[in-house]
């Protein structure tokens, strides 16, 4: 019977975790204004780190862009392609971004595969 009320619990305590770690939280879209700014602080990250995206960790300007160099390249269903022109590299960062804030990929073509 100890065995039976050990296991009882047990199940007990761990289907009582189910009920708090739900899924059903998921995050609203985001705005084309939020897109930028996230778009930016990406950016900025990708100065301090390589991200392991293909373009390596970028030239330290790439922290001091301003929200003036920053515009909305595409809009898809369900994603942002976001521009940030950088004038001190002459070169523009392209940031992949779902419309709920999620950063897939970033590029300097602005082409992303397999993107509809």
């Amino acid at each position: 019977m100890k065995i039976f009320v050990s296991i009882f619990a047990t199940l007990l305590l761990l289907t009582s975790q189910f009920a708090y770690s739900h899924s059903d939280h998921a995050h609203g879209p985001i705005s084309e204004v939020q897109a930028q700014a996230l778009a930016a602080s990406v950016a900025s990250q990708l100065s301090v780190k390589d991200a392991g995206l293909g373009i390596g960790k970028l030239p330290a300007s790439w922290a001091e862009i301003t929200q003036e160099n920053v515009s909305m390249h595409k809009k898809g269903n369900g994603y942002y392609i976001v521009a940030i022109n950088n004038t001190s590299e002459n070169k523009t960062l392209f940031v992949l971004l779902s419309n709920t804030g999620k950063v897939y990929d970033a590029n300097f073509t602005g082409t992303f595969k397999d993107l509809k």
